[in-house]
């Protein structure tokens, strides 16, 4: 009846002091309750006709887990990269490291001081800028040469500022390419992050041929050729112009 917490206020009442013998003895602040719900107004019951239970969240009526959890679970807003990281093409744990840099949580720099640590910031890569994770995977001089490395191997251009831009490139090209791209993005993003840690931790001096031996035209696109389509995929493992 959709009963608010300021509407049932005052009622008390308990099921045993509203059935009496069978018969109904409906306090008034009950009665009032119903008489706002309009229940005076519902169709009556047949008692010769058997009850009909329907779940109004199913289509069919039907309860079902699936169909309980999609009515209480809180729905975050839709974002528009979870079929560009959760994607066949991609290894789960890839996915997963991706997942946790779309939702910027990533140890830089930057989300460090936001924590209260008094912390000065510079870029691994040999630039002046501060570290954040949009500047390590998209707008370090680093990043830059990478992005655009991949990008001319798939006849692609670079101008692009973020991973929903990368992948607007592919747009009306073969289904086969345009997954090999989405790889190409989700693990050229880990490795610019898995690179960025060597350099901090292992004290490696940056190096972009190691990140290139790293990325889909080197590894991805073939080791996930089966995935990807099988001996077709592994015959596509060359330049895209």
């Amino acid at each position: 009846m959709a009963l608010t917490d300021d509407t049932l206020k005052g009622c008390r009442s308990k099921l045993a002091q509203i059935i009496v013998n069978g018969d109904w003895k409906m306090p008034t602040e009950v009665q009032q309750v119903l008489d706002q719900a309009n229940v005076a107004r519902l169709p009556p019951c047949y008692p010769s006709e058997l009850d009909e239970l329907i779940q109004t969240p199913d289509i069919r009526g039907k309860f079902s887990v699936a169909s309980a959890f999609e009515q209480i679970r809180e729905k975050e807003t839709q974002v528009g990269w979870d079929t560009l990281v959760w994607n066949a093409s991609i290894h789960p744990s890839t996915s997963a490291t991706a997942w946790k840099s779309f939702n910027n949580c990533a140890a830089t720099d930057t989300s460090i001081r936001k924590k209260g640590v008094h912390l000065a910031s510079k870029c691994c890569c040999g630039c002046k800028e501060e570290e954040d994770l949009d500047h390590i995977l998209w707008h370090c001089q680093f990043a830059k040469n990478l992005w655009s490395w991949n990008a001319e191997l798939y006849g692609l251009e670079d101008n692009f500022q973020n991973a929903l831009e990368a992948r607007a490139k592919t747009m009306g090209r073969s289904p086969l390419i345009r997954k090999l791209w989405d790889a190409c993005i989700v693990n050229s993003m880990v490795i610019l992050w898995k690179h960025r840690n060597m350099v901090v931790y292992d004290n490696k001096a940056p190096d972009n041929a190691t990140c290139k031996r790293m990325t889909p035209m080197g590894k991805t696109t073939y080791h996930g050729s089966y995935r990807l389509g099988g001996t077709n995929a592994k015959r596509s493992c060359k330049p895209f112009g």
